[in-house]
């Protein structure tokens, strides 16, 4: 796929990793419909205007001049805004990307990507008194779009937590009624994030 800077429909709007995900919008586009029709026989919409396929659907057409509308149908929701000031709406790898929604049979609407569990990398710190009140940032993946809701140290609830980022969380430790380690663990409507070495929790007398 060759790099198609400037020309339209092609070019990415945003920039968050500078010009290297540029030639991605073209990429995943064909890449989706030589998946799904690749002889060009099936996988076809058929509006009055000529038929689409499978990425034609989600990528602004249908907004039919209504620029804000045809801008989120084919972006979808943004993440965040990148260092250098882009927006993003998807993170490859601990890297910013700003990629076309697809059409998913599943939701019969455009969306970004599945719902994926959140996922616990670090805690920092990873312990402390048993009486609680102690701030931990949880570093990992999938905190936002679905955002989580809820953080629990073992059975019981975080005192507070905060979703600053996609990959990271703010929360403060509830009191425990022993020592010892327990599992963080994280929930949105993707699903519970899953046990791992990364996200125990060690409860100290102090």
């Amino acid at each position: 796929m060759p790099y198609l800077t400037g020309v339209t429909g092609c070019e990415d709007p945003q920039h968050p990793n500078s010009a290297y995900e540029d030639e991605f919008p073209p990429i995943e586009h064909e890449f989706a419909e030589s998946a799904t029709d690749p002889y060009e026989l099936g996988w076809f919409n058929d509006p009055t205007s000529g038929a689409e396929e499978v990425a034609d659907i989600c990528d602004g057409f249908w907004g039919f001049g209504n620029i804000p509308f045809e801008e989120k149908m084919k972006w979808g929701t943004a993440l965040g805004t990148a260092p250098n000031g882009a927006l993003y709406n998807q993170v490859i790898d601990g890297r910013y990307y700003y990629l076309q929604q697809m059409y998913s049979n599943a939701t019969e609407t455009c969306v970004q990507r599945k719902a994926l569990p959140p996922v616990v990398s670090k805690l920092a710190p990873a312990k402390g008194p048993i009486a609680g009140d102690r701030k931990v940032k949880i570093t990992g993946l999938n905190f936002e779009n679905p955002t989580v809701t809820s953080v629990s140290f073992g059975k019981v609830a975080a005192k507070e937590f905060t979703v600053t980022s996609p990959t990271s969380i703010t929360a403060v430790s509830p009191a425990s009624t022993s020592t010892g380690v327990v599992e963080v663990k994280l929930t949105s409507s993707g699903g519970t994030s899953a046990g791992t070495t990364a996200d125990q929790y060690t409860y100290e007398t102090k």
